[in-house]
């Protein structure tokens, strides 16, 4: 089903299988934007037709997501595979997948391609880590690592409210490009963000915009290196 609409789709395969090898019957079929996802992972397919994101592989017994952007109804085969290939794939550690954040009390996730604001300065200042987590409220909703300077977010949360980000403890404030504005982003279940052309900037929070922190379970206002309350009352 296209136009946008989220279809399910099941791994039918005994054993890992390659994201490229496994919806090799709809690579005819796939237009840029198209979204596959897991719980915790997912992959987009770009305009020189290859399948980028941290979904490398996909798993017996889990379930997925297709967003397929074009109009129309599309049938997708799986084909069994022959032996030599199974037994190939089998004693192949798949060990170049990177690790993912997961949630298994989360039943909705959504997911955003982001970027950070100066990356290759932060990188070379030394940080800890270039990780990127995603909260909503006081839950972390996923972690994730750069890849090729992208971040492929998936966030796993049934919690309503707004996403907020960090990095090495610091706040990461979304930015829209296309406005030059700072954006706010509320966690709805399978809706997505960004793209590889046009990402979700998160910049380093500084003393010019106002933000948000959860301090002891309730909202705090950042403003000028001050704190405030949801009133407005300095704290």
């Amino acid at each position: 089903r296209g136009d946008g609409n989220w279809s399910p789709i099941p791994c039918l395969f005994d054993q890992r299988t390659p994201l490229t090898e496994a919806l090799a019957d709809y690579y005819d079929n796939a237009s840029p934007g198209d979204l596959i996802k897991g719980h915790n992972r997912f992959a987009t397919f770009t305009s020189d037709k290859r399948w980028v994101g941290d979904l490398q592989v996909l798993q017996p017994g889990e379930g997925y997501l297709l967003r397929r952007m074009a109009a129309g109804i599309v049938s997708i085969h799986f084909y069994k595979q022959n032996q030599s290939n199974v037994e190939s794939r089998k004693s192949k550690a798949f060990s170049d997948q990177p690790s993912a954040y997961s949630n298994p009390q989360a039943a909705t996730n959504m997911t955003m391609i982001a970027k950070v604001d100066n990356l290759l300065s932060l990188s070379a200042s030394g940080l800890l880590s270039l990780s990127v987590a995603v909260y909503v409220g006081d839950e972390l909703a996923a972690i994730a690592e750069p890849i090729d300077s992208l971040y492929f977010l998936t966030i796993q949360s049934d919690r309503v409210g707004e996403l907020r980000f960090e990095m090495n403890g610091e706040t990461l404030l979304p930015f829209d490009i296309s406005t030059n504005r700072y954006i706010d982003i509320s966690n709805v279940a399978d809706s997505h963000h960004g793209s590889l052309k046009a990402p979700v900037l998160l910049k380093p929070a500084d003393d010019n915009r106002p933000y948000k922190i959860i301090e002891n379970d309730h909202v705090v206002i950042i403003r000028n290196s001050e704190k405030y309350d949801v009133t407005g009352k300095k704290l």
